[in-house]
């Protein structure tokens, strides 16, 4: 993901983890429900994104757990992608086992058949988490709580 985003030549772009995406969802919707100032939809926020970031968002780890995610991604998704928005995501889980077991999920059904028909869905299953690849050469320090003046090198190889 990391290489992706830094080779994409787009000069508005988004990488984050996917709960703090949708923690400034919230937080728009409830701005604009506090101001008084225009309708506290989710295609206006999603529009004030598209402004703000552009058209690419790579998101980490996304995983739907919480109802009002849920509620709101299906018209959040469905907006960015009528404006032309790609997402990029890395999950622990395939689409149809999102929000598995959620209240109403039903209700988010639609969602995961979106994702499906405008995302390329890839699976990488392999033996080998290479999430570690790049820690298992890198020096690591050890900080002491106490003193943080006092810092140790030291080498250390991750099975």
């Amino acid at each position: 993901m990391d290489i992706f985003f830094a080779c994409s030549s787009l000069k508005k772009k988004r990488r984050s983890h996917f709960h703090s995406f949708m923690l400034e969802v919230h937080q728009r919707l409830h701005s604009i429900r506090q101001s008084g100032l225009g309708r506290a939809d989710v295609e206006t926020v999603a529009k004030q994104i598209i402004e703000k970031d552009g058209k690419l968002f790579c998101f980490d780890e996304f995983n739907v757990t919480d109802v009002g995610d849920a509620v709101i991604l299906r018209n959040l998704f469905d907006t960015l992608w009528a404006h032309g928005a790609v997402l990029v995501a890395t999950s622990n889980r395939a689409p149809d086992k999102l929000y598995l077991n959620g209240i109403q999920r039903e209700l988010f059904v639609p969602c995961i058949q979106g994702i499906k028909k405008n995302c390329k869905i890839l699976d990488l299953a392999s033996e080998k988490d290479f999430r570690l690849m790049m820690t298992e050469s890198a020096s690591m320090y050890l900080v002491h709580h106490n003193d943080p003046e006092k810092v140790l090198d030291c080498e250390h190889e991750i099975d």
